[in-house]
């Protein structure tokens, strides 16, 4: 019989889970010492060791509960960086993707400048699907399979879209939290730009809105003057009009700075999920990858006791999907830069063009751990990026 990893007493949040290991070790150590301070015959023994256990048992939940004042005394701070295998200090750099934390964990940890990343903001509201019969609630994020799972919640779970559900999120987050399951699907920064990309590129084709692209952006359009839908399906089909295709995307990554964008899809993934005052992201009680779907969809009906949906992919381009083996290396190492965001607080990992070669150079794609003591005790992540300005 199939039995599912996850559950409503446990919602994938492994950090707090290990914390509670680590109190569940030291209390076994404890209680194991109490039994050798029984036996001991001796009172002056007894009130010695009492004395020491008590004062052990102090520095070990102070390094537990919450980040030592001073990072870098080991001796108090071990135990709660143990999870993390490392000691992370207020602005110490890191790469994408080499946190041995959870996607989860690392997206609850991330820090956004609200007005750095004000036009990639859901200021509209979230949009999401919820199923009141199954207590579940998906937040969409446009190209990371949100037509994918809008299907599977309608016809798997009996849910109903919602235009804003922002007010759910923020109340999600407050003590005595409403039993809904609250879950999204996120995508590899780097293969959502270029798909971003293209549908942004095919509504211009549609609609001919150039006055929609800004004037600093729009370099990029110049090859397809006088061309319509139909002559942009038949690029896809010769050597030169795919070489065209390629070279215009890396026009449009030239001059694109992710200051305006222009269009819903080109918006970064973290910042939708934005607290506008608090700048951190909302609650989730999962945070999962678009490349096994067909997975995780099975593992959340067994969780709530449904049938197993069927996921349909609903949206495949086929042959008219942009072929990206061309693009160059300085183009996929900006496209890292722009999406420096998604990568840092996703963790996911750098493809090699974009990786740090070790001397922190200044347009490396970096991560940084920072401390907002108003916020929480324990360090955040930003990203390190030039884009957006």
């Amino acid at each position: 019989m199939y039995t599912s990893h996850w559950s409503r007493s446990d919602t994938l949040d492994q950090g707090r889970g290990r914390h509670r290991y680590v109190i569940y070790s030291h209390f076994r150590s404890i209680t194991h010492k109490m039994g050798r301070l029984r036996r001991s015959r001796c009172l002056f023994v007894r009130a010695m060791l009492l004395i020491v256990l008590v004062c052990k048992f102090s520095i070990m939940m102070s390094g537990v509960i919450a980040p030592p004042s001073d990072p870098t005394d080991r001796a108090v701070s071990l135990e709660y960086y143990s999870y993390t295998s490392s000691l992370p200090r207020n602005g110490s750099m890191f790469s994408p993707g080499t946190l041995p934390l959870s996607r989860l964990e690392t997206f609850q940890r991330c820090y956004v400048d609200p007005k750095r990343y004000q036009k990639h903001l859901a200021l509209n509201g979230k949009r999401c699907s919820i199923s009141e019969k199954y207590k579940l609630a998906y937040v969409m994020v446009a190209k990371s399979g949100s037509s994918t799972s809008r299907v599977v919640m309608k016809n798997g779970f009996d849910g109903k879209e919602k235009g804003k559900c922002t007010k759910e999120l923020e109340s999600h987050a407050k003590p005595g939290k409403d039993n809904m399951f609250y879950f999204s699907f996120f995508r590899d920064p780097t293969s959502r730009f270029f798909s971003c990309y293209q549908e942004m590129f095919v509504k211009w084709f549609k609609l001919r809105r150039r006055r929609q692209v800004p004037e600093k952006y729009q370099r990029f359009l110049e090859p397809y003057h006088g061309m319509d839908i139909r002559d942009y399906i038949e690029l896809f089909f010769s050597g030169e009009g795919a070489a065209l295709l390629t070279r215009t995307l890396e026009q449009f990554v030239d001059d694109y700075d992710a200051e305006d964008p222009f269009d819903h899809h080109l918006r970064l993934q973290i910042p939708r999920f934005l607290d506008l005052t608090t700048g951190r992201t909302y609650t989730m009680d999962a945070v999962l990858d678009t490349h096994n779907m067909d997975e995780q969809f099975q593992e959340i009906a067994d969780m709530v006791n449904a049938s197993r949906p069927e996921v349909l992919h609903a949206y495949e381009r086929g042959e008219t999907r942009l072929n990206t083996s061309g693009v160059s290396v300085k183009a996929r190492h900006k496209i890292c830069q722009l999406s420096a965001i998604d990568f840092c607080c996703l963790n996911y990992p750098l493809p090699p063009e974009c990786r740090d070669t070790g001397d922190l150079n200044a347009d490396a794609v970096q991560c940084r751990w920072i401390s907002k003591p108003e916020l929480t005790n324990d360090l955040l992540i930003e990203a390190v990026s030039p884009f957006p300005p």
